[in-house]
Order: C-alpha cells, then sequence, then structure tokens
C-alpha cells in the first residue's frame, strides 16, 4: 500500500526563505528532511540543510534535481516590490525552469505562494472558484504560473495569500512606513485612507500554509487571509495608538473590500487566523522596538 505523502518524513526543499513569508514558515517546525536554497551562505536552524546558488543558474537547477527532493515548496520571486513587466516575465521564467526540472527529477507534491491580486478589481468575500478580471501584469504572471504547475501532472497546493503584513516586511510596505512616520512624531499621511484590505499577520499566513502543506490527498488553490476587511486607516491608527501618537477622529467612508473566503481551507486543514489587527500591530511595533533580527 503506497504510502500517503505525509506518513513519512518527505525530503523538502524551501525556496525564498529568506523572505517575508519564508522567515515566518521557517519558525513553524515542519516536518520532514528540510532543505533551503539561498544565494549567500547563512547560517540556519538547526535541522535545517542549506544549498546555496541562483535559482536562475542552470547547473545549480541540474544540482538541486540530482537531491531527489520530494516536495518542493516555492515561494522565491525576486525583485519584490518591483511588480514591472521585466521583473515579473524574468520571475516566471525562473519559476518554470525550477518546477519543470524538479518535477522531471521525481518531486511529487508542490506548495507555491499564489497571490490575492489573481482575483483583480473583484469586491466582496471571493471563494476560490472566482476568476478574476482586470488583471495587474503581476497578476497575470502568477496565474500563467499557476496554469503551468497544473499542467505539470504533479499534486500542488497554491497558496493565495492576502495583504499579510509584520515581522521583515519590505521597509516600502504600508506598515513600516507608518511605523517611520510615527518615529518621527508624525502620522503617515494616507492618499485613500478609506481603502478596505484583508490584512492577515504574516504568522497566522505561515501557520495556515504549514497546516495546508502536512495535510495529505487535497490539492488546487486555497485562499489565504483574514476574512475581513480593514480600513487602511484603521491599520495606521493601530500602529499610532500603540506608539503613543494622538488619533485624528476623521470619519471616511468604507470602500467595498476584496476579501477572503476562508471556508474551504478551514474544513480542509483545520486553520483560521489567530491574530487580530491590535495584536499583529502590537507584535510588529514591539520587533521593530527591540531591533529584531532573527
Amino acid at each position: 500500500l503506497a504510502e500517503s505523502p505525509r506518513t513519512k518524513l518527505m525530503k523538502t526543499l524551501i525556496t525564498g526563505s529568506s523572505g517575508f513569508i519564508g522567515r515566518a514558515l521557517l519558525k513553524q517546525n515542519l516536518t520532514g528532511d528540510l532543505h533551503v536554497t539561498s544565494r549567500v551562505s547563512t547560517s540556519l536552524p538547526v535541522g535545517i540543510t542549506g544549498h546555496f546558488g541562483d535559482l536562475s543558474d542552470q547547473e545549480f537547477l541540474k544540482y538541486l534535481a540530482e537531491q531527489e527532493f520530494e516536495q518542493v515548496i516555492h515561494l522565491a520571486w525576486e525583485g519584490l516590490p518591483n511588480l514591472s513587466e521585466e521583473n515579473n516575465l524574468r520571475n516566471l521564467e525562473i519559476s518554470k525552469k525550477i518546477l519543470e526540472i524538479l518535477a522531471s527529477s521525481g518531486v511529487e507534491d508542490f506548495q507555491i505562494a499564489g497571490s490575492c491580486l489573481e482575483y483583480g478589481d473583484k469586491t466582496g468575500q471571493v471563494n476560490e472558484e472566482v476568476i478574476g478580471e482586470n488583471l495587474s501584469d503581476f497578476a497575470d504572471t502568477k496565474i500563467k504560473l499557476l496554469e503551468f504547475v497544473a499542467g505539470l501532472g504533479v499534486a500542488y497546493k497554491w497558496h493565495r495569500i492576502f495583504y499579510s503584513y509584520g515581522p521583515f516586511q519590505h521597509d516600502n510596505s504600508l506598515l513600516p512606513s507608518a511605523f517611520l512616520s510615527a518615529k518621527n512624531g508624525v502620522s503617515l499621511k494616507l492618499s485613500n485612507p478609506n481603502i478596505s484590505r484583508d490584512f492577515v499577520y504574516v504568522d497566522d499566513v505561515a501557520k495556515a500554509m504549514s497546516q495546508l502543506i502536512e495535510t495529505p490527498g487535497v490539492s488546487g488553490i486555497f485562499n489565504i487571509g483574514s476574512g475581513k476587511g480593514t480600513l487602511v486607516k484603521d491599520l495606521v491608527d493601530a500602529l499610532n495608538s500603540k506608539m503613543g501618537l494622538e488619533i485624528q477622529d476623521q470619519v471616511v467612508e468604507e470602500n467595498s473590500a476584496l476579501t477572503a473566503d476562508i471556508k474551504k481551507i478551514t474544513e480542509t486543514c483545520g486553520w483560521t487566523p489567530d491574530v487580530s489587527i491590535e495584536q499583529g500591530v502590537k507584535k510588529f511595533v514591539d520587533w521593530k522596538d527591540l531591533g529584531t533580527r532573527e
């Protein structure tokens, strides 16, 4: 009788492990024989093996194929937050080569990071069946990668992540920008305070991914979000409040938000988000104040 993928310790490769989501995922104590790729040699948590090289290098990909991985968690996407057509195309071509060569080497399970931007300009709560409209080039590129993966004939889970925030987020992102501004005693000026987003704390995202990764026998697309819309203004107000700034009592009319229907992931692996906006912002500010780099 064939073992289900999770009754044995799988030899697993994680790309993008030093990124925003990757760092949080490595804290989740995934089971298995874990390996990561990195461009530069870095110290890694105990029990994780590093393979150092460039994923755009064909020789490095051949070397990875020889390692006989059984599962690949593909998070790498170079150059973010650069969403130019050039950068998107480069990442698509690199990702396709990685997945193709590893599928040929015997990988039996792919776990890949998608994006809620794949829903385009849809609003309201969306499930995974919804087809996005008016897609950005970045979203269109992700959809092309999804279609490519679906055609490889290998089991896959596509983790469609909504607006994640938290430690190690890019400095140009909303919360790090608001933190920097608040440190200087000024509330970040928002051009569109009434925009609403489905914000989800990065550790909740990582927990969702790890629970999904460790659930055998299911495949396809899974939304990972809070299921709720939060005004951009309310996120910044939560940060300003935590940092002792006076909150402007400004009434704004909320635009309808794109939010995740998370019924599928909850029913599949039991995940629901734990961290509220206030808790998540507090965790982020505490991390920033400690100058934490781990």
